[in-house]
């Protein structure tokens, strides 16, 4: 029958008493409270695919196990039910965001938290296992898109979020129940290019043989005005995600942590969307602090008082940098593959994306005095895959189109109609294969064959990377507040905010806030906390030890960073610091140093930089790069110096304002000493400099060995630039410069660029840097080029690597 509320609240006080009664009776307490303690049901369940490989009782772990020194979430996450108040008390059921989770049409009748829920729980089961070389995920934030049209979101949106109801606990037969275990920050997103639209009235078509068809809309007329910069075309695709706590400060005010999300993904598609320019990005990034929404009077009270980050990592950006080329080839594999001569392959990079993300943003914005934490981020809902047409039929690949194109990015996939398969070159697969050849036992073997699977389909295989923001808790206070869980309190309907996931929220927004955190790609729990060395760095003369530092003193004498020392796992890793300084000569001169240096695992290792006068530091920033897979790097924020520059009072050109820049990589050797491995510079290292028309690069086979190294590359230029065609049906709305209708409004800013890659040992490689960047602008027509040692960060120049071009048996057709 059906129980009514009064019946079901007699039965849970019932069971409550027994519990009680029992508790008491027991002689030995502890015992007692340890045997009948509820089972509150946190445990990750076992995938039912797993079995088919004997594993499924072999991992046995718990959401509280992701919560240790380092905490892992995923950010960019997207629900489908909204909160008008933001608060977790009430769904709002006037609307439903078709973009959020879950993706599939067919599962539209489920909460998207628990859409998300199920897609962690999934993620977590893969990274239990060890080869996968994952973190445990213990929680994430995003949310839902807003839209002016849709009642009630231009009315207070800042206040909106995704629907995520406050964590709920009950007690039934014994068992006590939670409705969440994962936190989740509530959030949400205004995308400027299509805030002015409605999602379904727009795009509506009366002949559609599906009335609900998860399209995405592309407005490509004239720019409507957005909310960020209201009415500039330079933000027209500007998107920010405001993350908020559920409860009032102290002030009346509610916690938020705001940051602007996948920069570049709209670059690929810059010749078919109107005012579609990195520049305007760029732009919008260094201007943000002075955006009307964050220093008007009362912003406080409504998105706070700043924009926090950037994601310098995006899924779906990277995820589209895989996408096959006109030749159906991925990115990074070969050219030529089905012939039958191998000997007229080479490895082809058409995107850039991977080797050098967003960092220059992030980079253009910490110089012109925009401070803003590096952001990696991912979507629970990663699996994205468009399948051949030949492969239309498979079961699992059906729909696979309608889910991708539900995604608010979905503009940027392209059907496959042809990919040529074939086994990419990649320092980590031969490893991965070797290490399977070494398997001893049968369980080495299941584990590496489903971590095999878990790579297969996505992008870059054995190289693909996920993003993850990860906080630093040496105090383990997240921790705490899991361990201490108290039992359920059924005799009152009030939510209890001060435990659990309720009170984990708000703290993990504070520690976003505070920068406590750094952003990855895979690079995680490197180092061996203990005593007091319980976060990544220290600084001299460091009052907090449990908290990463934001600012240089200017009072600091000698600059010497100290890290903890490194764990036995971790000791392949590749560090890099750059630091800028300033110099005031007859005009302002920037300049950024890039040094490499190797961590030590018996010791703590100093980084002495105290050769830099502190006056002039504008800047410090750290970097871990993992030899095997340099798309792998974890970025830790920025630490402001004394020079840092100061943001301007109101918005400008940046184009106008920027300073000259100067990039110098340094030379390091290392000393040990009795308490610590010293590092300092050893003067400047001198990159091998070659002239390029075309921005097209060209290494020969490498060694063996030589595929264990990183290489580099750095210069300076204009991002590709929209060509302005009042005829073109994509972008003649393009926003034109007043003074030269043939230019689009959005100065052209120069950038400084750096992108990591590997090398092979089978064939050649090309690298197509053109697609990213204006070969005709490259500043004194010169790309400079290095590798670092995988072994001992030591720098050597790659001249006897280079190719002037391509042998004619690559360019022939067979």
């Amino acid at each position: 029958g059906v129980l009514n509320f009064t019946t079901l609240l007699y039965t849970i006080k019932f069971e409550i008493m027994l519990l009680r009664k029992r508790d008491r009776e027991t002689k030995d307490k502890s015992r007692s409270l340890k045997k009948n303690k509820p089972n509150i049901r946190n445990e990750i369940t076992i995938e039912e695919p797993r079995k088919t490989l004997g594993l499924s009782n072999v991992y046995k772990k718990e959401v509280k196990d992701a919560y240790g020194f380092e905490v892992h979430t995923f950010l960019h996450c997207h629900l489908r039910g909204y909160d008008d108040t933001g608060c977790g008390l009430q769904m709002a059921g006037h609307y439903y965001d078709k973009y959020g989770a879950p993706v599939e049409q067919k599962e539209s009748w489920s909460e998207g938290y628990k859409a998300v829920e199920d897609e962690l729980r999934k993620h977590f089961d893969s990274c239990c296992n060890p080869c996968n070389e994952q973190p445990l995920v213990a929680g994430y934030g995003g949310g839902v898109h807003l839209y002016k049209p849709i009642r009630h979101h231009d009315k207070e949106p800042w206040n909106v979020t995704g629907w995520v109801p406050l964590e709920s606990k009950w007690v039934c037969n014994r068992q006590a129940f939670r409705n969440r275990h994962f936190f989740a920050l509530r959030g949400n997103e205004i995308q400027n290019d299509l805030w002015d639209y409605h999602p379904y009235k727009e795009d509506w078509k009366e002949d559609s043989e599906d009335a609900h068809d998860f399209c995405q809309f592309v407005p490509l007329g004239p720019y409507r005005g957005g909310y960020w910069y209201q009415g500039d075309a330079r933000g027209r695709y500007l998107h920010i995600i405001s993350l908020k706590n559920q409860q009032l400060d102290e002030d009346g005010c509610y916690d938020r942590y705001n940051f602007i999300v996948h920069p570049l993904a709209y670059r690929g598609e810059i010749d078919q969307l109107p005012d579609n320019s990195v520049d305007g990005m760029q732009w919008s990034i260094t201007n943000i602090v002075q955006e009307a929404n964050f220093v008007e009077e009362g912003s406080d009270k409504k998105w706070g008082d700043k924009c926090h980050g950037l994601e310098i990592f995006n899924d779906f950006t990277y995820f589209y940098s895989w996408q096959p080329d006109e030749h159906g080839i991925h990115n990074g594999t070969l050219m030529n593959y089905s012939r039958r001569n191998k000997t007229s392959r080479y490895h082809l990079w058409f995107n850039t994306y991977p080797l050098e993300f967003a960092e220059f943003l992030l980079d253009s914005a910490l110089t012109m005095g925009t401070y803003l934490h590096p952001i990696s981020a991912n979507d629970a809902f990663y699996d994205r895959k468009i399948l051949p047409p030949s492969e239309a039929d498979d079961p699992e690949a059906e729909g696979m189109e309608k889910i991708l194109s539900a995604d608010p990015k979905g503009v940027l996939i392209k059907r496959i109609e042809r990919i040529q398969p074939q086994e990419a070159c990649s320092n980590a697969a031969d490893k991965r294969r070797d290490k399977a050849d070494k398997s001893q036992t049968q369980h080495e073997r299941e584990e590496m064959k489903e971590s095999v699977q878990f790579r297969a389909n996505q992008p870059y295989g054995e190289d693909t990377v996920f993003g993850y923001q990860t906080l630093v808790d040496p105090t383990r206070k997240l921790r705490d507040r899991i361990d201490n869980h108290p039992l359920p309190i059924p005799e009152t309907d009030e939510h209890d905010l001060k435990t659990g996931l309720n009170v984990i929220e708000p703290l993990v927004i504070q520690m976003l806030q505070q920068g406590q955190m750094y952003g990855h790609t895979g690079v995680f729990n490197f180092f061996h906390y203990s005593g007091a060395e319980m976060i990544p760095f220290l600084i001299p003369n460091q009052t907090d030890l449990s908290c990463l530092v934001n600012e240089i003193p200017s009072s600091t004498e000698n600059l010497i960073f100290t890290f903890p020392k490194i764990k036995v796992k971790a000791d392949s890793l590749v560090w890099r610091y750059q630091i800028q300084t300033v110099s005031h000569d007859e005009v302002l001169n920037l300049t950024t140093h890039f040094g490499y240096f190797k961590m030590d695992t018996r010791k703590p290792t100093e980084l002495d930089l105290s050769n830099y006068p502190v006056n002039t530091i504008c800047w410090v920033r750290f970097t871990a790069f993992n030899p095997d897979n340099p798309q792998k790097r974890a970025w830790f924020p920025a630490i402001r110096g004394p020079a840092f520059a100061k943001s301007s009072d109101e918005i400008i050109d940046v184009a106008d304002e920027q300073p000259p820049m100067r990039q110098l990589i340094v030379n390091t050797i290392t000393a040990d000493k009795r308490n610590a491995s010293v590092v300092s510079e050893n003067g400047i290292f001198e990159a091998t400099a070659i002239t390029t028309e075309n921005l097209e690069i060209l290494f020969k086979a490498c060694t063996n060995k030589e595929q264990d190294n990183i290489y580099a590359y750095h210069f300076q230029a204009y991002p590709i630039k929209q060509m302005i065609d009042p005829s073109d049906p994509y972008i003649r709305y393009s926003k034109t410069d007043p003074q030269d209708k043939s230019k689009p409004l959005a100065k052209r800013i120069l950038e400084a660029v750096h992108g990591y890659f590997q090398l092979c040992d089978d064939y050649p490689s090309m690298f197509n840097l053109r697609s990213s960047w204006d070969e005709t602008s490259v500043l004194g027509g010169t790309v400079y080029l290095y590798s670092i040692d995988a072994t001992t960060a030591q720098l050597a120049p790659v001249k006897d690597l280079l190719l002037g071009d391509l042998p004619e048996i690559c360019k022939k057709p067979e």
